[in-house]
């Protein structure tokens, strides 16, 4: 029995893939003209982590970057202003519906607002 209740939180408290939140006055609303796909949207508003490879998870953008959906932009984004995730996070629910980590994330949100 022991063994079964260690490898339990390999499942329920896998953390998955995450970024801030939008706030409410910057909502995906307009992406259908700018005709890219939602990631590629949101890198407007979420910086890239430090490996380049996928959304910071603790920090955004102060203002939308919208210059950074044009192609073959050169902008220099260590000079653009982010705050942390001040709305709380978005998680992707395809590996896992629910974890802990999304859980007691979300819960604390509720109790702060």
């Amino acid at each position: 029995m022991m063994a079964s209740q260690n490898l339990l939180n390999n499942f329920v408290s896998g953390i998955p893939a995450h970024h801030c939140s939008l706030s409410a006055n910057h909502t995906l609303y307009n992406m259908s003209q700018y005709q890219v796909e939602e990631k590629q949207f949101l890198k407007a508003f979420i910086p890239m982590d430090p490996s380049g490879t996928r959304l910071d998870r603790c920090k955004r953008y102060v203002e939308p970057q919208w210059q950074l959906l044009v192609l073959n932009n050169t902008a220099n984004v260590s000079q653009l202003q982010t705050e942390g995730c001040l709305d709380g996070w978005t998680f992707d629910n395809s590996e896992f519906l629910s974890t802990t980590v999304s859980e007691v994330t979300r819960r604390k949100l509720l109790i702060w607002r």
